[in-house]
């Protein structure tokens, strides 16, 4: 998380995405995934073979372990209501 933290602080404070190119504009998902093993590297988690869904996936189940209402976590995800 430190390291994820860093990565987002280093970026302009006015984007809203956290994996954004230089100029906050959405990047493609090879780049996401590079950046991402950038970031898995720099916490010395070398040889871990996480993706960004990942992390997504576990948020989820940690709300979901500790009864958060599923329209809540619904939310927190970006999940609309339609």
């Amino acid at each position: 998380m430190d390291a994820l933290k860093a990565h987002k602080e280093a970026q302009d404070g006015d984007r809203e995405l956290v994996f954004s190119t230089r100029t906050g504009s959405k990047m493609a998902a090879h780049n996401v995934r590079r950046d991402f093993r950038k970031v898995l590297d720099s916490a010395k988690l070398i040889g871990k073979n996480w993706a960004p869904r990942e992390f997504r996936h576990r948020f989820v189940s940690l709300l979901s372990d500790h009864d958060i209402p599923i329209e809540d976590i619904s939310r927190l995800v970006g999940h609309s209501t339609r």
